[in-house]
């Protein structure tokens, strides 16, 4: 086994599990490794398996480097780069690069799209989304997809604009998704808006029956607002239901080994 050394192949699937569990120590190996063996062919997917990693993990300035060191970009190169500033907030960055993109005359596709308007809600531009939307069927024939409609429900429900969200939950030409529903209800907790989140709460349980946390947000929710009885009813019904609530848990990296910890464990 001594002889065996990995292709490109085998270090995208290995890549793609350390992006999975948040393993970026190996990772940054077989980053190291491609520079110390550069036989191994470095392809454009390899690559973007490297961004992928780098910006799950946080690392959103090496994500950029390694983007930019790589000369030859797809458009999955792109949008994994788009959708990396998007997912660590940098929606500026973001919107950035996608007017690079639109110059250098890469067409977007639909993924491409989820990430602009991902960087339009993380930087508060309304009307900018509401405009994205336009566009992909306007200008690029695109179809909104139910990710699309969520994106700009949770850009409105994070601004504030709680009625319309709402109104377009109901008016998409696609069935509304838990994260959409999901992000509604985020924003009326933000917005102290309790009522509208006790509905947007109760669709969530009808998507997602078996997920505790829909339930636990709804008793919240009664509490709130005084409606001690219905809260009462929601924890007898989880218990009937046999749905406990867990207790939370979280991952942490030390030394390369993946630990996983309960509350209440330190």
């Amino acid at each position: 086994m001594s002889n065996c050394r990995p292709n490109e192949v085998t270090l995208i699937g290995a890549l793609s599990a350390c992006s999975q569990i948040g393993c970026l120590a190996l990772g940054e190996w077989i980053h190291g490794y491609l520079r110390r063996n550069p036989e191994v062919r470095r392809t454009t997917t390899l690559n973007n398996s490297l961004v992928h990693l780098y910006a799950k993990c946080g690392k959103i300035n090496a994500a950029l480097d390694t983007f930019l060191e790589h000369g030859s970009r797809d458009l999955e190169s792109w949008n994994t780069m788009l959708t990396g500033f998007a997912i660590n907030g940098c929606g500026t960055s973001a919107l950035s690069l996608f007017s690079q993109m639109m110059k250098l005359g890469v067409r977007p596709d639909r993924i491409s799209f989820v990430g602009v308007l991902m960087a339009c809600s993380h930087v508060g531009m309304v009307e900018d989304a509401r405009r994205c939307l336009d566009c992909m069927t306007r200008f690029y024939g695109i179809d909104p997809r139910a990710e699309h409609y969520g994106c700009l429900v949770d850009v409105l429900s994070r601004g504030g604009h709680l009625d319309e969200a709402r109104s377009l939950l109901e008016s998409m030409p696609c069935e509304a998704d838990a994260s959409a529903w999901g992000a509604l209800l985020g924003g009326c907790f933000a917005h102290g808006k309790y009522e509208l989140g006790i509905e947007a709460a109760v669709h969530l349980i009808q998507l997602q029956p078996l997920e505790e946390g829909r339930y636990v947000a709804l008793q919240n929710l009664y509490a709130t607002v005084g409606r001690t009885e219905d809260a009462l009813r929601v924890r007898k019904v989880m218990y009937d239901m046999g749905i406990r609530q867990s207790s939370g848990t979280s991952t942490i990296e030390v030394e390369g080994v993946v630990h996983e910890f309960l509350a209440g464990d330190l």
